[in-house]
């Protein structure tokens, strides 16, 4: 919490909160933003052993086998 209320900029910048407040619709994810990452979640999967394509692959081997792990999980 060394840095609650303190105004930084994307570059490490210590700004004003007015210098912040100028910018942060700039630097912060917006409502196209967060439009275009659903675009990319589109599809539903629900099949053992398929992957939805936005989600990326664990970096390495489970313990358990991969074609019977559900991966995705709508509940």
């Amino acid at each position: 919490m060394a840095f609650c209320g303190t105004f930084i900029s994307p570059g490490g910048e210590i700004l004003s909160e007015e210098a912040w407040k100028n910018h942060e619709f700039e630097w912060l994810p917006n409502s196209k933003d967060y439009a275009y990452v659903q675009s990319l979640m589109s599809g539903r999967v629900v099949e053992l052993g398929k992957f939805a394509n936005w989600i990326a692959p664990p970096a390495r081997e489970l313990t358990i086998n991969l074609l019977n792990f559900e991966y995705v999980r709508f509940n």
